[in-house]
């Protein structure tokens, strides 16, 4: 498709050519007026003679097309005739002209006729013509010969006015080189028959091919052709052989077209020389042979062209193609047309990166191959008559040149732009030098300034008149556009603008063009700047100066006047000079004169980020007609994002309490910028405790008033040391961090008292009447100075608690444990709440109370229902009562029993039996527990009355929450012996009874004594089986089993009428045992004995009240 596409532009340029030469011939003919007498005209044009004639090629329709081959010399024969009756005889001269299809001359001959009488009047001259490139196309498909060079005579009688026949053109085809194939190659070329291998690699051998047994007889041209078989044998199996188109030399220099092969040297003994065809010299090529036979399956004879090492399956080495395709003859003698373009094969391989490049640009070797496989064989192929047709690349060019001016030319006013595009393509089969230059007749409107400019594709960084186009390949087209500016204030006047294409290699002219340019009259103004089309950037309220130049770009005086219009509101425009001043309207300018100004632009203080464009435009109210040119400037301003705030607080000098009572500082954030933002919120504080930001970020904010209300929360923390403290309230815009704001605060800490007390959990259940217990609450001083707090309780009815007067000093944030000593009353249940004050010492309006919640008794998540009461009247044997303790909780629950033995003590023991003592119940069980008294026979006969009824409480703690149930058991004694006695008896009755109850009482304060020493020893006594050798012991316990700390030293005197203690009985005397040294009472503090103590409750409790303030 390329190769008829050049063709075809060759034919427009030839065209072309001839039509210029016959204008000039006409011209020449017109002149001599000779008439029909000087016809002379080209008769014939003859390649060859009989000695030496041109090759024949018949083609499809049976005509007979003469062509050559490259480097072989032929005559050229070229008859000229007179026509017409003159007798008077006439010489004129002749052009033979070998001319490319690309359209240019690679060849001129010259002569003269002799001198030609009329009608009879002849003469023929020779030349003799040697073509050094090769055109010619042969199409594989119909085998029919085209292309070639052409051969123009021309005869030129300057007084011939018939000048249709003056000029004979005839197109010779020029193929690359043949052979008859007559035998094997001697030192000029031929072929060369090498067995090869199929997997590639040098000759091993002479191989098959062979002349044997042909002659001129049975040869399609010459003497002999080629076969691969000895007459009457088969070819042979597994054979790979070439019929090498080469020669054979005595030395080793091959010359600059061929290649030595080593190995068909060393096969034939004597140099061998590979031909080579070297593609990047040409074009396109097409082999033929003529040929009959036929090949088994498997087997093929082929043209071949390939490239060492030669591999068969790989197209890049071995590209051939099979005989077989064009359908040879098999019928002996019956020769065939077989011809094959190398190029069509070469495009199809799949791995090629540029497939239009003519065979890769690689060097090739060629020929034919026989190629045979282990199968049956047969006679196989004959072939002869090999031809190699094709077209060479040449340097010369031409250039088709198609430009769109008018065809009378352009017509425009001053300042007027005359745009000229031509589209150029190269002609010729190598990347074209090309050289564009252009200008006006007018040798003024070149300088100072150059008013012409061309822009050509194939070089967009030079824009002058002269410009080089750049990798201009062969058959490619590319666009050049010419630019022609008229002079402002240019005279009406005609000019010629010329464009020429030059060989830049050369400087040989290719192709001129010249246009006539018309300058007409008009009014007309050219307004523009130097400034792009975004002018200036703007801030709101901002002025900035636009520059402009002012032209009469026409031919005729004008006066303008200039105005600014803007596409928003509230901008102001001002056409101004150098130096600032207003300039008056109208401005009166001569035809080409110019004047440079400045539009002094003003934005809208409230301008928002955009682009806002303007309109200036120019008028003429004197101009009798309509203005041309550029009378409108269009520019664009840009407003940027402005970004500013306003950051405010309502007071920044605050004092105040570190009380821990917050405050907040209002703060007010104002957006005065021109677009939405964001900001983000920073505190910046030496004691991070002191405040806090309540909001990070602000919402988006409305420019120039959008509003953000921001609190600063001070928290006033407790304990804050009194001074100066300074907060730092940054605000960022989140667009540009670099854009912010801050704002300082000084907050002034006072001198303050703080206490807190801290609440306790009584985690456990509490059993009415049992001996006092022990709670610490913690006081600490939040305040920001040293201080003592007085303490005070508040109690609840039914219990009894205590706590020391007034705390040790405390520092900021030290803390200390007060302890309380409370019990409950007898009786008492429910949940009581007890309340600890601390009131500070620096400050008695300052006082924190902490709480603690007892439950006290039954919470009905242990249940006791009531029990019988027990009647005795015997000691003979144990008494027992059971009461049910059920579980009411909503899990199960761990219990203790415990005992208070109450009055029944006195007269009794009771005691819980030991498998009741601890139990666990699950969710609504009950279980049974015993109690077990044991009264002695005395007690009975004792009573002072016929019937004693006494109580106890038998209590059941849960362990697992807080609660404690009580059951109160009731048991009635009767006396064993009725009291029926004189008063003298019962005096005497009673008088001993006395002293039974002195020697009781003694044994009871021993026994107890005893019982003391056993519990702080840590001994247990879980039953006692005698009541008559221990006495009172359970009710000992029952009493003293609560004690959990030293008693408090009582300072009232004992109560009157208390009754007199009896002397001690008499005892053995031991030996006095060594006596203790009396435990030293600590040093009283410096400051004196705690705020309520005396001396004695120091000397007892000194110790403890150390290690609790951390002083001991």
């Amino acid at each position: 498709m390329t190769s008829m596409s050049h063709r075809r532009a060759f034919l427009l340029v030839g065209l072309l050519l001839l039509n210029s030469l016959a204008l000039v011939v006409t011209a020449q003919g017109a002149q001599g007026r000779g008439g029909s007498k000087d016809d002379f005209l080209v008769n014939t044009i003859t390649v060859g003679n009989v000695s030496s004639p041109a090759a024949s090629w018949i083609q499809p329709d049976g005509a007979m097309m003469p062509y050559l081959f490259m480097d072989e010399s032929v005559e050229v024969s070229v008859e000229v005739r007179r026509l017409g009756n003159a007798q008077l005889g006439k010489s004129a001269p002749v052009t033979l002209e070998v001319l490319h299809p690309i359209g240019f001359v690679m060849q001129t001959w010259s002569w003269d006729t002799s001198e030609l009488i009329g009608s009879i009047g002849s003469h023929t001259n020779s030349v003799v013509w040697t073509p050094d490139v090769a055109h010619s196309i042969l199409n594989t498909s119909t085998n029919e010969l085209h292309g070639g060079l052409i051969l123009r005579a021309s005869v030129d009688y300057p007084q011939d006015d018939r000048n249709e026949n003056d000029v004979k053109e005839q197109a010779v085809p020029i193929a690359i080189q043949s052979d008859s194939m007559d035998g094997i190659a001697g030192t000029s070329l031929g072929f060369i028959p090498g067995r090869y291998q199929a997997g590639g690699g040098g000759a091993v051998g002479a191989g098959s091919w062979t002349t044997a047994g042909t002659d001129e007889n049975n040869s399609d041209v010459g003497s002999k052709h080629w076969r691969h078989s000895q007459p009457g044998s088969n070819y042979p199996s597994n054979a790979y052989d070439r019929l090498v188109r080469g020669f054979f030399t005595t030395t080793q220099d091959c010359g600059p077209g061929a290649a030595i092969d080593g190995e068909l040297s060393y096969v034939y003994q004597i140099y061998a020389c590979r031909d080579a065809f070297y593609s990047n010299n040409f074009i396109s090529t097409q082999f033929h042979v003529r040929a009959w036979g036929a090949t088994n399956n498997g087997d093929a004879v082929s043209i071949e062209m390939w490239r060492p090492p030669g591999q068969y399956n790989d197209p890049m080495q071995s590209l051939h193609w099979n005989l077989t395709k064009g359908s040879p003859s098999s019928g002996s003698g019956d020769w065939t047309n077989l011809s094959w373009d190398p190029q069509v094969d070469w495009a199809q391989i799949p791995t090629l990166s540029n497939p239009d490049i003519f065979l890769g640009g690689n060097t090739w070797y060629y020929g034919l191959l026989f190629y045979s496989d282990s199968s049956g064989a047969g006679e196989g192929m004959h072939v002869d008559d090999f031809i190699q047709f094709g077209i060479s690349k040449v340097d010369e060019f031409t250039l088709d040149v198609d430009c769109n001016h008018p065809e009378s030319g352009f017509a425009s006013p001053p300042n007027g732009l005359l745009v000229l595009k031509c589209d150029v393509t190269n002609n010729g089969y190598k990347p074209a030098p090309v050289r564009v230059f252009t200008e006006v007749s007018n040798a003024s409107w070149m300088s100072p300034y150059l008013q012409i400019r061309i822009d050509a594709d194939l070089n967009p960084n030079d824009h002058d008149n002269n410009v080089i186009l750049q990798n201009f390949d062969a058959g490619m087209t590319t666009s050049v556009w010419l630019n022609l500016s008229i002079p402002p204030g240019a005279d009406v006047q005609q000019q010629d603008w010329n464009v020429t294409f030059y060989d830049h290699s050369n400087g040989d002219m290719k192709g001129m063009l010249s246009i006539p340019v018309g300058v007409t009259e008009q009014h007309s103004v050219q307004l523009d700047s130097n400034t792009a089309l975004l002018a200036d950037t703007l801030l709101p309220g901002e002025s900035g100066l636009i520059p402009f130049r002012l032209q009469n770009t026409g031919n005729r005086e004008a006066n303008y006047r200039l105005s600014a219009v803007f596409s928003e509101a509230d901008w102001t425009g001002s056409v101004v000079n150098e130096t600032g001043a207003i300039v008056p309207l109208p401005i009166a300018l001569s035809k080409g004169e110019s004047i440079d100004l400045h539009l002094n632009v003003t934005s809208y203080e409230l301008a928002t980020p955009g682009t806002v464009s303007f309109n200036l435009r120019a008028t003429c109210p004197t101009c009798s007609g309509a203005l041309f040119g550029t009378d409108v400037l269009v520019r664009n301003i840009e407003v940027p994002v402005l970004r500013s705030l306003s950051l405010t607080a309502e007071e920044d000098q605050i004092s105040g309490l570190a009380n821990g009572q917050a405050r907040v500082v209002p703060l007010t954030l104002i957006n005065t910028g021109n677009a939405e933002e964001q900001y983000t919120l920073e505190l910046q504080q030496v004691n991070y405790t002191l405040s806090d930001l309540l909001t990070e970020q602000t919402p988006i904010l409305d420019a120039w008033d959008g509003e953000a209300n921001i609190a600063l929360r001070l928290n006033m923390p407790l304990g804050l040391e009194p001074g100066f403290y300074t907060l730092t309230v940054i605000a960022r815009n989140m667009a540009d961090n670099t854009v912010g704001q801050s704002i300082q605060i000084v907050v002034e800490i006072l001198d303050t008292a703080a206490v807190t007390v801290l609440d306790e959990d009584a985690d456990q259940s509490y059993i009415p009447g049992e001996p006092p217990q022990f709670m610490e609450f913690e006081i600490r001083n939040d305040g920001n100075k040293a201080d003592r707090f007085n303490m005070s309780l508040v109690v609840p009815d039914g219990m009894i608690a205590e706590v020391f007067e007034v705390s040790p000093w405390l520092v900021p944030g030290e803390t200390w444990k007060a302890t309380v000593t409370f019990s409950f009353v007898p009786g008492t249940e429910g949940q009581l709440q007890l309340g600890v004050t601390a009131t500070s010492q620096n400050d008695p309006s300052i006082s924190a109370t902490g709480n603690a919640l007892y439950r006290v008794g039954s919470q009905n998540w242990l249940r006791i229902p009531s029990v019988i009461p027990l009647e005795i009247d015997t000691a003979d044997a144990d008494h027992i009562m059971e009461l049910t303790v059920r579980n009411q909780y909503t899990t199960a629950q761990a219990v203790a029993m415990e005992l208070d033995d109450g009055d029944a003590g006195d007269y009794m023991q009771v005691r819980i039996n030991s498998q009741d003592r601890n139990f666990v119940l699950q969710v609504g069980e009950e279980r049974k527990v015993t109690v077990e008294l044991i009264i002695a026979e005395s007690t009975l006969f004792n009573l002072n009355e016929d019937r004693k009824t006494v109580n106890f409480t038998v209590w059941a703690r849960s362990e697992t929450v807080s609660d404690a149930a009580d059951a109160k058991m009731t048991v009635t004694m009767v006396r064993t012996a009725p009291v029926d006695t004189t008063d003298e008896e019962a005096e005497g009755g009673g008088a001993v009874r006395n002293v039974i109850m002195i020697l009781l009482a003694a044994g009871v304060v021993v026994i107890g004594a005893f019982a003391v020493m056993r519990i702080l020893g840590g001994l247990e006594e879980d039953a006692i089986d005698d009541w008559a050798d221990d006495g009172y012991e359970g009710s000992l316990q029952a009493t003293y089993a609560g004690v959990k700390s030293a008693p408090v030293i009582p300072t009232d005197a004992p109560p009157a009428g208390a009754p007199p203690t009896a002397p001690a009985p008499a005892a053995t005397e031991a030996p006095a045992p060594a006596p203790a040294a009396a435990s030293a009472a600590p040093p009283v503090p410096a400051e004196g004995l705690p705020e309520g103590w005396s001396m004695d409750q120091w000397q007892a409790y000194g110790q403890m009240w150390l290690e609790q303030n951390g002083r001991a």
